[in-house]
C-alpha cells in the first residue's frame, strides 16, 4: 500500500483590513494630489490666457482712443487753416474793390499771426497722426500736408499784402502796384477748393479707420 499524499501547502494569511485601508487611502490621496495639481495648472493657464487677452484688448482700445484724439485734432486744425485762408482771400477781394473805386482809405487787415499759428499747429497735429495713425490715414494726411503747404505759402503772402495797404490818398501808380500784389493771391481760391476736397477725403478715411462711418 502506497504512502498517503502530503497535505497541500497552507495559504498565506489574508492581509489585515487595516493595512488594506491604508493603501487604499494612500492611492486616493495621491490621485487627489495629482488632480489638484492638474486643476491648478489648467486654472492657472486659463487665467494667464484671459489676462493676456485682456491686455491685448486694453492695448487695442487705448490705441483707438489715441487715434481718435489725434484724428479729431488734425481735423480741427485743417478746418482752422481753411477758414483763415478763406478770410484772407475775401479780405483781399474787398480791398481790391475799394482800391479800384478809390472811395477812401483802406483798413489794414492783419491775418498773418493767425495764418502762421495755423501752420504751426497743423504740422504738430499731422506729426501725431503720422506717428500712430493707420497706414491709409497716414497716406492721406501726407497728401493733405502737401496741399496745406501750398495754401499756407500763398495765404501768408497775401496776408502780408493786405496788412500794408497804401496810405490815403494814394496815387494811381500806388493803386496799380497794390492791385498787382493783390492779384498775385489769385491762385488762393483754386488752392482752397483743392484743400477742401482733401478735407472731405481725410474725414471719410478717418471715419472708416475708427469704424464711425455708419
Amino acid at each position: 500500500m502506497s504512502d498517503p499524499s502530503p497535505p497541500p501547502p497552507a495559504l498565506p494569511p489574508p492581509a489585515s483590513n487595516a493595512a488594506s485601508d491604508r493603501r487604499f487611502q494612500t492611492r486616493i490621496a495621491v490621485i487627489g494630489l495629482v488632480g489638484g495639481l492638474l486643476g491648478a495648472l489648467i486654472g492657472g493657464g486659463a487665467t494667464l490666457i484671459a489676462t493676456s487677452q485682456q491686455r491685448q484688448a486694453d492695448a487695442v482700445n487705448q490705441l483707438r482712443t489715441e487715434r481718435e484724439t489725434a484724428y479729431l485734432l488734425y481735423q480741427n486744425d485743417i478746418d482752422t487753416l481753411y477758414n483763415d485762408a478763406t478770410n484772407v482771400a475775401v479780405d483781399a477781394e474787398e480791398q481790391s474793390k475799394l482800391m479800384i473805386g478809390r472811395v477812401g482809405p483802406i483798413a489794414a487787415v492783419n491775418m498773418l499771426p493767425s495764418i502762421t499759428r495755423d501752420d504751426t499747429q497743423l504740422n504738430l497735429a499731422a506729426d501725431q497722426v503720422v506717428l500712430i495713425g493707420s497706414p491709409h490715414v497716414r497716406q492721406v494726411v501726407n497728401e493733405q500736408q502737401s496741399l496745406a503747404l501750398e495754401l499756407f505759402d500763398d495765404a501768408k503772402q497775401l496776408a502780408e499784402t493786405i496788412s500794408h495797404p497804401p496810405p490815403w490818398p494814394y496815387s494811381s501808380d500806388e493803386a496799380k502796384a497794390y492791385l498787382s500784389d493783390l492779384d498775385a493771391g489769385g491762385p488762393l481760391w483754386p488752392e482752397l477748393t483743392r484743400f477742401q476736397r482733401g478735407m472731405v477725403r481725410y474725414a471719410d478715411v478717418a471715419a472708416i479707420d475708427l469704424g464711425t462711418n455708419r
